[in-house]
C-alpha cells in the first residue's frame, strides 16, 4: 500500500530512532518498502550490517540510495524507486503515531482516492525547550508546521509528514532540483504546482507525527534555517509570483492566524524578543542576500508591500 520515503543527512542517530519507529508500524503489513536516501558522509551512513538488521524486523523491503545531499534530489530518488503509488514522506527528525498509515488510508478512502496529489499531516514538537526554540514562536516560521489544522485547505504543506501520489508526484516532475537554495523552498513550490495542475492538496490533522526539538534548539542553527528560509523566498516569488500580491494570501492568513494563537498562550522573557527578532532579521537578510544575487532588487519592493499591505488587512 504505502512506500515510506526518507531522506537524511549526517544524522545517523534520529534516523536510527525513525527506523525502529517503523518497525514497530511494520506489524500493521500496510509497508511495502522504507526507501532511504542518504546523503551522508561516509562514516555517517548505515553499514551493511545495520541495514540488514533493519530487513530481517520488517515483511517489506528496504532499499538504500546514496544520495548527493540536497533534499529535493534525494525525495525524487525515492519516488523514482518506489514500486507503490502512494510515497509517505518523513523526516528523520520524527517518530509517527502508530496510527498514521490507517488515518492516511481512510483519508484517502473519504477522498475517493479522485484527483488527490498530496495529503499534510500535522507536526507536534516534543522534547527539551530552550529559549531558542520558544522564540521561533515569535516568528511565522513554525506555523506551516501545523497547517494542517487550517479551515481551508491551503495549496502547500511541510514535506516533515506528507502522502504524495506518485502519478500526481511524476505528472509535475518532482521537487525542483534546480532550486538556488537546495534545503528549502521546494516543499512550498511542490504543492503550488499540484493545485496549478488540478491536483488536491489535502489537510490530515489526524496524521501526526512527534518532531524532536533537538534540531531546533540551537541560537545559531536557527539563524542559520531562516536565513536560508529568506533566501529560499526569493526563489518562491520569481517561480510564483502570484502567490506575492495583494488579495491572495489565504497561507499569509492561517499562518498569521496560528501565530496570534500561539503566542496568546505563551509568555515571552524579554531575552526570547530579541531571539526571535533576531531570527527575522536573519530571515529578511536571507531575502535580501538572494535578491542581490539574482540583480532583482525589485523583489525587495513586493516583499514589503505584500507583508505590510497584508497585515494592515488582517489587523484591521
Amino acid at each position: 500500500m504505502f512506500s515510506i520515503g526518507v531522506v537524511t543527512k549526517n544524522r545517523k542517530y534520529h534516523l536510527n530512532r525513525l527506523l525502529n519507529s517503523l518497525i514497530k508500524l511494520n506489524k500493521k503489513d500496510i509497508i511495502n518498502e522504507i526507501i532511504i536516501a542518504d546523503g551522508s558522509r561516509e562514516n555517517s551512513r548505515l553499514t551493511d550490517n545495520e541495514i540488514n538488521i533493519i530487513s530481517e524486523c520488517i515483511t517489506g523491503d528496504i532499499i538504500y540510495l546514496v544520495a548527493p545531499g540536497d533534499e529535493a534530489t534525494g525525495r525524487n530518488m525515492v519516488v523514482k524507486h518506489s514500486n507503490t503509488n502512494w510515497i509517505l514522506f518523513l523526516d528523520d527528525d520524527c517518530i509517527p503515531y502508530s496510527n498514521i498509515l490507517e488515518i492516511y488510508y481512510e483519508c484517502i478512502l473519504n477522498n475517493n482516492n479522485s484527483n488527490i496529489g498530496a495529503i499534510y499531516g500535522l507536526t507536534e514538537f516534543v522534547g527539551k525547550i530552550t529559549k531558542s526554540f520558544r522564540a521561533c514562536y515569535l516568528t511565522p516560521f513554525i506555523y506551516p508546521f501545523t497547517i494542517a489544522l487550517s479551515d481551508d485547505n491551503p495549496d502547500w504543506g511541510p514535506t516533515v509528514c506528507s502522502l504524495f501520489k506518485k502519478e500526481a508526484f511524476n505528472n509535475v516532475y518532482g521537487f525542483d532540483e534546480n532550486c538556488p537554495v537546495p534545503v528549502s523552498g521546494t516543499d512550498v513550490d511542490i504543492g503550488i504546482r499540484l493545485n496549478i495542475m488540478g491536483y488536491k492538496t489535502i489537510m490530515c490533522p489526524d496524521a501526526k507525527v512527534m518532531h524532536t526539538t533537538d534540531t531546533w534548539n540551537s541560537f545559531i542553527g536557527n539563524l542559520k534555517r531562516f536565513f536560508v528560509w529568506g533566501r529560499s523566498e526569493v526563489f518562491l516569488v520569481q517561480t510564483h509570483p502570484d502567490r506575492i500580491y495583494k488579495g491572495n494570501y489565504k497561507w499569509f492568513v492561517d499562518i498569521y492566524k496560528g501565530q496570534l494563537n500561539v503566542k496568546s498562550k505563551i509568555k515571552f522573557s524579554i531575552l526570547e524578543y530579541m531571539i526571535g527578532y533576531g531570527y527575522l532579521v536573519a530571515n529578511t537578510f536571507g531575502y535580501i542576500y538572494q535578491s542581490l544575487i539574482v540583480k532583482n532588487c525589485s523583489l525587495l519592493r513586493k516583499r514589503f508591500v505584500f507583508y505590510y499591505c497584508n497585515y494592515i488587512d488582517l489587523k484591521y
